[in-house]
């Protein structure tokens, strides 16, 4: 496997752009918008920033065919204990095993077995005037969740 040489700029500039939340540590900075996983300039290029975070911790390259993974299925997590490689089937075998997908569709709204939101919290959440931090207060999220609801970054099928 192929070590990694990283600055000490680039590690600073790279955990600059999180926050911790939760038990995880969280991607601040610049996001996709299909996912929500961060995006990091790594290495000469746009890299996810899970990717480039797994690199830095481990010091080597992610080796050819293996994806990094989410033990805590945050998309915007780079926390290092939340992070694993694993191949593709092991990808779709977890989240069908999490309650995520059935056949090839993306299970929506509160019958996603991870939903903490129901339908009418984000009709509610974009409805109001409030803050997204006194909403995630209210709610018991996160202010990004919020945010993302407001964005149609999550519950997109809701209208």
């Amino acid at each position: 496997m192929d070590s990694v040489l990283i600055d000490q700029h680039t590690i600073r500039r790279f955990l600059g752009k999180t926050r911790r939340e939760g038990k995880c540590v969280v991607w601040i900075g610049c996001r996709s918008k299909k996912g929500g996983y961060g995006k990091f300039y790594f290495q000469g290029d746009v890299c996810p920033a899970h990717r480039a975070a797994w690199q830095i911790y481990h010091k080597r390259c992610i080796p050819k065919g293996k994806f990094v993974l989410h033990s805590c299925d945050n998309p915007p997590c780079i926390r290092k204990k939340h992070l694993f490689l694993g191949s593709q089937l092991l990808n779709m075998r977890d989240a069908s095993r999490k309650g995520r997908l059935v056949g090839n569709r993306t299970i929506r709204g509160e019958r996603n077995l991870k939903a903490v939101l129901t339908r009418t919290d984000v009709i509610a959440i974009r409805k109001s005037a409030m803050g997204d931090a006194a909403l995630a207060r209210r709610f018991g999220v996160a202010p990004l969740t919020i945010y993302d609801v407001r964005k149609r970054r999550t519950w997109k099928h809701l209208k």
